[in-house]
């Protein structure tokens, strides 16, 4: 069990589809990072039967944090998996793109900063970062972070999410690993919290 865990959930709202008419969907971005840092983010969307709501987010847990995140490293879902090929013997992060930004929220040459009590007009859809904070070096260095959107229509499904990749940033922005979201079986997708 994670010693250092945060626990971010909003009330989900409910789609105009039915429970009953959406599906399960499940993705899933892990890879470990040259300094050691693991990551495995599930992202979800799951139908509640019971209460009529569709939730959509992530549960992320980082493992084996480096004492050097001191302050934080951002990370986010860019708009282009990651290259096949490798770059100096690592994945490209460099070339996945821009921050995932369907809905056009940050405008060229104006000044960004993501609102999470306000995500739909004011967070790229990947600032995840944004949303939930930062990986900062805790004690046991672990850390994990759930997120349930508080608008259905903010985070894209985990099915569209497979052509994008998940990106950890150094504290001054530098992209230092990377890895894809990729599709998974929908039997055993979590249980919002």
């Amino acid at each position: 069990m994670l010693k250092s865990t945060i626990l971010l959930a909003a009330a989900a709202l409910a789609l105009a589809a039915s429970p009953a008419q959406a599906k399960d969907e499940r993705a899933q971005a892990r890879f470990t990072c040259p300094d050691g840092l693991q990551v495995d983010v599930q992202i979800f969307q799951r139908p509640d039967l019971e209460s009529g709501n569709i939730y959509t987010g992530f549960d992320a847990t980082f493992s084996n944090i480096p004492a050097s995140y001191t302050a934080g490293h951002a990370w986010h879902v860019h708009q282009t998996p990651v290259p096949a090929a490798l770059k100096d013997g690592q994945n490209d992060c460099d070339a996945t793109g821009g921050h995932l930004d369907p809905a056009g929220v940050k405008k060229s040459g104006s000044s960004y900063k993501c609102d999470p009590k306000n995500p739909l007009s004011t967070c790229e859809a990947g600032d995840w970062a944004g949303l939930v904070g930062n990986i900062v070096a805790t004690s046991d260095g672990q850390l994990r972070i759930y997120y349930t959107s508080p608008d259905p229509a903010f985070l894209p499904t985990p099915y569209n999410l497979t052509q994008h990749s998940v990106v950890i940033h150094n504290a001054s922005g530098t992209r230092i690993c990377c890895g894809n979201i990729t599709k998974l079986p929908t039997k055993c997708a979590p249980k919002p919290k």
